[in-house]
C-alpha cells in the first residue's frame, strides 16, 4: 500500500517527499555552481506557469541532464539527479516497512513528482498573472542566493571574538565559501573525513591563536563508537577533534547534529564520553540535540531526559544542569509550501503548533568548567527576539546562534598547597578572571606539597588538609545571609557591593555569578567561596568571613 494523501502523516514519516527533496532541491557541482530542481519551493527560477511547461523541465532536470558534482570520498562523477537517490532506512526512520525500504529510490521518485506536480497546479490557480514567480525570485535572493555570505558575515563580524565555532547541518559549498573568505587566515576550518551524502555537515572552527599545534581527528574512532550502539546516525552528522590550546589546555572538540527525533543523541554524547576517557582532553560539545519540550520514550527525546542524561554522565550545559524546557532556540512555523505537508501551520496556529524547542547546547563536564555570559541570537546582531519566527529576511538560518564563554578549573595534576599569602598577592594584582582560569595556574603548578583532592563544583566546598568544609558552610551560609539585605534569597550587585569592601572580593563577584544575571545564589556564593578559599587555612578563612559578617550586620543596622 502507498500512502499519497498530501498529509497523510505516515508519509512524512517515511520521508518519501522531503528526502529526495533534500537530496535534489539544491546539487553543488565541482565547478562550483548550483543546479536546482524546476519546483516552487526550490531556487529554480525557470517559468513554470503551467503543468505541461513544469513537467517537461523536471523530466529533463532529474533523468537526462549530467551533473559534475563531488562524491563524499573526494572524487567526481556525472550523475543525473534521480541517481543520487539513496535508500530509506528502517533503522532511521522507523515507519517504513522491509518492503518500502527495498524499494525506496523508486517511490521517493515518483512521491516527489506527485507532490512538485500539485504545488504548480495550485499555485498557478490561485496566482494565474504569475505574480507568485515573482514573489519567489526577491525570496530568492534575500534567504538563499546570498546565504552564506550573510552566515560568514555574521561570523566574522558580530561573532569576531569567538575562538571555537560549533556548526551544524552546513553544505559542503558553505565550507568551500569559509575557506576561500579571510576565515582560512584565522582559524582552522575542519570537516568530517566522510561528508554527507544528503550534504548536511557539522564543523569546527579552531582559532589559530589559540590552538597553533593543529589537531588530531577523532571523528572515524568515535564514529565506530557510535555503530556499536547502533544509533541512527549518518556521514557528516559528528566531527570530533582533539586539540591543544596554548597554555596547554587540551580539549576534545566535538559538533554533531542529531536525528530528527533526537533517538541518536543519547548513544552519540556517550560515544563521545567514552572517547574522552580514553583520549583525554576536556570535552567542549556543541550539538543540534533535536530534542523536544516533551519526549516520548523510544520515539521522540525530550529535553527531560536529556538533562538526565547529561547529569548522570556528569555534564552540564551553557544552560545550566536544569533549564527551563520553554527555552527554545528554534522557533519556525512551516508553510504548506514544503514536502511534509501535515507538518505545515496555519498564521492562526503559529503559537501552539510552531517548531518552538529547546534543541541546541554546548555540553561540558560540570567538574571541569563553568560557563558564562551565555546567550542566544535570532537576528545575527547578538539579541533575540522572543516570539518571532525564524528564518527572516535577515536572519537565515531555523536555529538560533548559541554562544557563551567557558572557563575551565585548575587540572587535578596541576593542583597543589602553596604559600596562601603569594596566591592573595598574584590576585590582588591580577584580573580576577584571568587568575582563575589561567594565569593562577601558574602559580599552583610550583611542585611545593602534594596535590590536593578536587572539590565538587557547586556541591560542597574543597577540602584542605584538616580543614572543616561543614564548618566552612556554616559559615558562608551565615554571611550569604547578612548580606542579603532584602531577604530575597539572592543577592544583588549593590547589595554585595554595600557590605563587601575588599578589592579582591568585589572582583570576585562576577565570576561567582555563573549564570550572568546580575544576582548570586546561595549555591553560586558557595561554589566561588569555596574556590576562593580553598587556598587559605581555616582559620584565614574564618577571619575573612567574620570580618565581612561584622560589615554586613553593621550597614544591616544602620
Amino acid at each position: 500500500e502507498i500512502h499519497v494523501r498530501g498529509k497523510d502523516k505516515l508519509l512524512g514519516d517515511k520521508r518519501f517527499a522531503s528526502m529526495p527533496d533534500r537530496v535534489t532541491n539544491t546539487i553543488h557541482t565541482v565547478d562550483g555552481t548550483v543546479a536546482n530542481r524546476p519546483s516552487p519551493i526550490s531556487c529554480n527560477v525557470d517559468d513554470m506557469d503551467s503543468v505541461p511547461k513544469w513537467w517537461a523541465l523536471w523530466r529533463r532536470f532529474m533523468f537526462d541532464d549530467k551533473l559534475h558534482h563531488s562524491n563524499n570520498d573526494g572524487s567526481s562523477c556525472s550523475k543525473v539527479p534521480a541517481a543520487l537517490l539513496g535508500k530509506i532506512s528502517r533503522a532511521k526512520y522507523q515507519a517504513v516497512t522491509e518492503e518500502e525500504e527495498e524499494i525506496s529510490i523508486p517511490l521517493q521518485t515518483l512521491c516527489l513528482a506527485i507532490f512538485d506536480a500539485t504545488l504548480v497546479y495550485i499555485i498557478n490557480s490561485i496566482s494565474p498573472d504569475g505574480g507568485w514567480q515573482v514573489l519567489k525570485k526577491d525570496m530568492i535572493k534575500a534567504l538563499y542566493a546570498e546565504k552564506d555570505e550573510r552566515i560568514i558575515e555574521i561570523m566574522e563580524h558580530v561573532y569576531s571574538d569567538v575562538d571555537i565555532f560549533l556548526l551544524q547541518e552546513c553544505a559542503s559549498a558553505f565550507a568551500r565559501k569559509l575557506s576561500q573568505s579571510g576565515f582560512s587566515e584565522k582559524y582552522e576550518i575542519i570537516t568530517p573525513p566522510v561528508l554527507s551524502a544528503a550534504d548536511q555537515n557539522s564543523l569546527i572552527l579552531l582559532r589559530n591563536s589559540i590552538f597553533p599545534n593543529g589537531f588530531t581527528d577523532l571523528t572515524s574512532s568515535l564514529v565506530l563508537r557510535v555503530k556499536v550502539s547502533s544509533a541512527a546516525t549518518a556521514d557528516g552528522d559528528l566531527v570530533a577533534v582533539l586539540a591543544k590550546s596554548s597554555s596547554g589546555h587540551q580539549l576534545l572538540v566535538a559538533s554533531f547534529h542529531g536525528d530528527t527525533n533526537g533517538l541518536a543523541t543519547l548513544p552519540v554524547l556517550q560515544a563521545v564520553a567514552d572517547g574522552q576517557k580514553e583520549h583525554g582532553g576536556t570535552l567542549v560539545f556543541g550539538l543540534d540535540a533535536n530534542c523536544k519540550d516533551t519526549g516520548k520514550p523510544g520515539k521522540i527525546l525530550g529535553v527531560e531526559e536529556f538533562y538526565t542524561k547529561c547529569e548522570t554522565g556528569n555534564f552540564s550545559t551553557c544552560w545550566g544542569d536544569k533549564p527551563a524546557a520553554d527555552n527554545y532556540t528554534t522557533l519556525n512555523a512551516r508553510t504548506f509550501l514544503q514536502p511534509q505537508l501535515h507538518k505545515a501551520v496555519k498564521e492562526s496556529e503559529k503559537a501552539t503548533k510552531g517548531g518552538r524547542s529547546p534543541k541546541d547546547f554546548i555540553v561540558f563536564p560540570r567538574d571541569a568548567a563553568r560557563c558564562s555570559d551565555t546567550s542566544k541570537d535570532n537576528t545575527g546582531s547578538r539579541s533575540f527576539i522572543k516570539d518571532m519566527v525564524f528564518p527572516t529576511l535577515d536572519f537565515p538560518s531555523d536555529h538560533a546562534i548559541i554562544a557563551t564563554t567557558l572557563h575551565f578549573f585548575l587540572q587535578q595534576s596541576t593542583i597543589r598547597m602553596v604559600d596562601p599569602q603569594a596566591i592573595m598577592d598574584y590576585v590582588a594584582k591580577h584580573d580576577i578572571e584571568a587568575c582563575l582560569s589561567k594565569a593562577i595556574n601558574e602559580i599552583l603548578a610550583l611542585p611545593t606539597l602534594p596535590p590536593n583532592p578536587l572539590y565538587d563544583i557547586g556541591r560542597k566546598l574543597m577540602t584542605m588538609g584538616a580543614g572543616n568544609g561543614s564548618a566552612r558552610e556554616m559559615l558562608l551560609k551565615q554571611v550569604f545571609n547578612a548580606i542579603d539585605l532584602n531577604r530575597a534569597g539572592k543577592v544583588d550587585t549593590e547589595e554585595y557591593k554595600a557590605s563587601v569592601k575588599s578589592e579582591i572580593m568585589l572582583k570576585f563577584f562576577d565570576y561567582m555569578d555563573s549564570q550572568g544575571s546580575g544576582q548570586l545564589s546561595l549555591e553560586e556564593w558557595l561554589a566561588g567561596m569555596g574556590k576562593l578559599g580553598s587556598a587559605i587555612s581555616d582559620e584565614q578563612f574564618e577571619g575573612e568571613l567574620k570580618a565581612l559578617l561584622v560589615e554586613a550586620k553593621t550597614l544591616e543596622k544602620r
